[in-house]
């Protein structure tokens, strides 16, 4: 059984239909909201990947600056991902 949604509370949705159905799945969400980071404390969620806002924003900031003294930018700078699971999770929770 499969399915992709991008928020936690359709996640979850996702898990418990899938108990009712008899079938234990894994259920990952998508942007390490604090909601998932909890549901991943809690065992709701088995994981949830973590966009790393603060990074983005400082990559943004730098290229800003780096743009308005003239430099080249870089037509992509992709922000590397972190997957949030039971293990790790305490270091995403906001408090």
């Amino acid at each position: 059984m499969g399915r992709a949604r991008g928020n936690p509370p359709g996640v979850t949705g996702c898990k418990a239909l899938g108990g009712k159905a008899g079938k234990q799945i894994k259920v990952v969400a998508f942007d390490g909201t604090p909601d998932g980071i909890k549901a991943v404390q809690d065992g709701t969620l088995n994981a949830t990947v973590a966009q790393q806002p603060r990074l983005l924003g400082k990559m943004a900031v730098d290229s800003a600056l780096k743009a308005a003294r003239g430099g080249a930018l870089v037509a992509n700078a992709p922000v590397p991902v972190k997957i949030a699971t039971p293990e790790n999770a305490a270091q995403f929770a906001t408090h």
